[in-house]
């Protein structure tokens, strides 16, 4: 393993600050003697239906419309050609050093694909080809490509504040799902801070609709007493939560006497509420209104920042017995790894995958990838290794390991890489547990979907300082967020969030006294 590489970006290439149209103009001529045949869009505008129920009167279809012609459409070309793409908030990824994959999108349809190249400031940029293990997917999933993923929609019919309307995948579906704009400000109509007002000093008071919520605080209160405390009257608490067992179906929650569209109610680990994958939100069957929702099955698109609550998606593999007796920064075979199947769905997580297995045959031997590509049916081709232990075997003998989605955004590797002490590489949308209130920036090493490719030279500019540094902070954020125990870890997880809830609410309310006070009558 090589961890003596020379310190450097994370990655590469990606600068701070706008670059002119002086300079763009400049990279642009630059390239022109790598780039492919045209594959633009034609002028024409294109339509695109998405599932769900999109308003609360009933919409059957949400329905979007890309203009070619503005300037987020000549963004989308210019990503197409592998050219740098000025971001709104000022960030430039330069595709023009290392390796990197651009999905391009022909018409008419049946000839998309991705078109992956090598730069270098000596050869230029040359096309990469495909080792050809998986068959290639024909496009995104409808939401997850060339059109807004999120946008804010307006009623003359109320006085609230205006909803926004999601485009939302749980691995199977797309789905435009409106909900509330809930704020980190814990403010109406979402959240009443009015009956927390006893919170600012002593415990958050918490009513429980049933199910796991009683034995989950039962175990919080032994883990940090005075932190909540359950109350028997509705009328007194802060926080009412709902978990997995408080009700059967959907809308036996919304008709209960206390729901009122979900005003200052908290919904725990909600992928697992109802049972099967067709109730989780957003989707056309479940809506949680104004309910903060926690669940593993969240994405950067739909969350509400300081609002809603990323967790852990539960993971399957158990540390060995002899895992304390290991040296954290033992030597490892790998750099980086990545083992797990390749499903024939369309979303970005399955591509993200196939990516890997294509294109990282390729690196040396500290870098290794074994896939099984599917069809609908069948089995096209397994795993090489195809022992039980070898899974588990890679993840203690890694350093970094990639952690792309499966059958939803979120995947049980992410936990498991954590717990096996190594390194876990995410893409950008990737939501890390309880995000915004934990900072795991110390930990995890993001890549951009166009970056897939290059993550083994992006890690290996790690330098083995950093990367220690990075083992550190990634134990010490399992133990805070994790715990000890396995078959503890969903407790854990309520544990920090009541944590989190009571410092969100006794923030809001110091913030809201503050604010009072400079705006009150001077006498």
């Amino acid at each position: 393993m090589n961890t003596t590489a020379k310190a450097g970006e994370l990655v590469p290439g990606l600068g701070k600050g706008s670059i002119d149209a002086k300079n763009a103009e400049s990279v642009v001529k630059s390239q022109n003697d790598v780039q492919q045949e045209d594959e633009s869009p034609s002028q024409t505008s294109t339509q695109l239906s998405l599932r769900g129920s999109a308003h609360p009167a009933g919409e059957a279809k949400a329905k979007f419309r890309l203009d070619y012609s503005s300037d987020a459409a000549k963004d989308i070309r210019r990503m197409e050609n592998g050219l740098p793409v000025n971001l709104p908030y000022g960030e430039v990824e330069d595709l023009s050093e290392g390796k990197s994959c651009v999905y391009k999108e022909s018409r008419p349809r049946g000839k998309n694909h991705w078109s992956c190249r090598k730069c270098s400031p000596e050869n230029g940029c040359k096309p990469i080809q495909r080792r050809g293990r998986c068959k290639p997917f024909p496009r995104y999933l409808d939401g997850q490509g060339q059109v807004p993923r999120v946008y804010t929609s307006f009623s003359p019919f109320t006085s609230q504040k205006s909803t926004m309307r999601v485009l939302h995948h749980d691995g199977h579906t797309a789905y435009a799902q409106e909900y509330p704009i809930c704020d980190a400000w814990l403010s109406l109509p979402c959240f009443d801070l009015t009956r927390c007002k006893s919170s600012l000093d002593g415990a958050l008071r918490i009513y429980s609709h049933g199910g796991t919520v009683g034995e989950y605080i039962e175990f919080t209160t032994k883990q940090h007493p005075g932190l909540v405390q359950k109350v028997d009257d509705p009328n007194d608490a802060c926080l009412f939560v709902v978990s997995e067992g408080s009700y059967d179906r959907p809308q036996d929650m919304r008709n209960s006497r206390l729901w009122n569209h979900g005003k200052n109610h908290y919904i725990h680990s909600s992928d697992r509420l109802f049972g099967t994958h067709h109730d989780r939100p957003f989707n056309d069957k479940t809506s949680f209104g104004m309910a903060a929702v926690a669940t593993s099955n969240m994405d950067d698109a739909w969350i509400r920042e300081g609002y809603d609550v990323p967790l852990i998606y539960y993971p399957i593999w158990k540390r060995p017995d002899n895992f304390e007796q290991l040296d954290l920064h033992r030597p490892r075979r790998f750099l980086l790894s990545f083992k797990g199947d390749i499903n024939p769905g369309t979303q970005r997580s399955w591509q993200h995958r196939w990516i890997a297995s294509e294109y990282w045959y390729a690196e040396p031997d500290d870098v290794h990838v074994d896939t099984k590509c599917q069809n609908s049916s069948s089995v096209v081709q397994n795993y090489v290794n195809t022992q039980p232990e070898d899974y588990s075997n890679l993840l203690l003998d890694s350093t970094f390991l990639f952690c792309p989605g499966g059958g939803g955004i979120n995947s049980f590797r992410f936990a498991e890489v954590l717990l096996a002490g190594a390194i876990p590489v995410v893409t950008s949308d990737f939501l890390t547990p309880f995000h915004p209130d934990v900072d795991w920036s110390g930990c995890v090493v993001r890549v951009s979907d166009a970056r897939v490719i290059d993550a083994p030279r992006i890690v290996r500019r790690i330098s083995a300082e950093e990367v220690i540094d990075r083992q550190k902070t990634c134990a010490r954020l399992v133990d805070a967020s994790f715990g000890k125990v396995h078959g503890l870890i969903r407790k854990h997880m309520f544990f920090v969030s009541m944590g989190i809830w009571r410092a969100r609410i006794q923030s809001a309310l110091e913030q809201k006294s503050r604010i009072e006070s400079l705006i009150s009558p001077i006498h």
